[in-house]
């Protein structure tokens, strides 16, 4: 009798182990959701950035990779630029796009209250399907002079029969290389606040240290924090360092455990 409680015993503490493992494990794949999603936007970079550089003539096929076809017939504003990746170009992550990315500018982007608006055509970034939109409007200076953006939208990504639903406000600072046609000495700052939905989970994303980035220099954002609540009230604070570029964040969970994020794979350490 006393071995048959034993047994038990030992199967039930494997059961609790398994079910907290899994907890554990299904835990971190929705803070994965969330870093995924934050790291998304580097996905567009190229296409976001279009019509920003302050240059008397611009040539736009320049930003993109071999490949890439982009469609600017129009010489006045209102204008529609087409970003054509056909049936897949790779960027310089790595990453193959195709599809068509449509970009709607009703002024240069230089000039305060112009409006970027940009949606999708059958775009894919690698499996993941993509839709939606983003409106960049230029707010014109700040109390710092420098040029401030707001960003709204909502994007929607499918893969494998899941779709992830992002909406977002935030506002995008200039802080370095505003009026120089170089890319690679821009360098912005980024607040606000999104959430992501998938299913019945969603999750609350708010920045609270700015994030930096320097998209011409650096893959991955160089400096800032995001506070990140899911909908079950667990919560974990990302940190993505204090200034270096590299491809290494901080994932800090409600239990004060924390984990190295990998940025390049964009999901936690196990």
């Amino acid at each position: 009798m006393k071995l048959i409680f034993k047994t038990v015993g030992l199967a039930f503490l494997a059961l609790a182990f398994t079910s907290c493992e899994k907890e554990k494990e299904e835990n971190l794949d929705a803070f994965d959701d969330a870093v995924n999603t934050e790291l998304e936007q580097r996905d567009f970079e190229e296409e976001d950035d279009l019509g920003n550089q302050e240059c008397a003539s611009i040539d736009y096929s320049t930003h993109f990779p071999e490949g890439v076809i982009v469609i600017d017939t129009m010489e006045t504003y209102p204008k529609t630029i087409v970003i054509d990746y056909g049936d897949g170009v790779e960027n310089s992550q790595g990453r193959i796009k195709s599809g068509q990315v449509l970009v709607e500018l009703s002024q240069e982007m230089s000039s305060e209250g112009a409006v970027k608006t940009i949606t999708f055509n059958e775009f894919k970034v690698g499996e993941a399907s993509v839709e939606g939109y983003r409106i960049v409007t230029n707010l014109g200076s700040n109390e710092e002079e420098h040029v401030e953006f707001s960003i709204e939208g909502e994007i929607s990504i499918e893969k494998n029969g899941i779709v992830r639903t992002k909406t977002f406000v935030r506002k995008r600072s200039w802080v370095e290389g505003y009026g120089t046609c170089e890319r690679e000495d821009d360098v912005f700052l980024i607040s606000g606040t999104s959430t992501v939905a998938c299913g019945s989970r969603s999750i609350l994303k708010v920045v609270t240290i700015p994030i930096k980035i320097a998209p011409a220099v650096c893959d991955f954002p160089i400096e800032g924090e995001v506070s990140i609540e899911k909908s079950n009230g667990k919560s974990g604070v990302l940190n993505f360092g204090s200034g270096d570029c590299d491809s290494e964040a901080t994932l800090t969970l409600h239990d004060g455990e924390v984990k190295t994020v990998d940025l390049e794979k964009r999901r936690c350490r196990r």
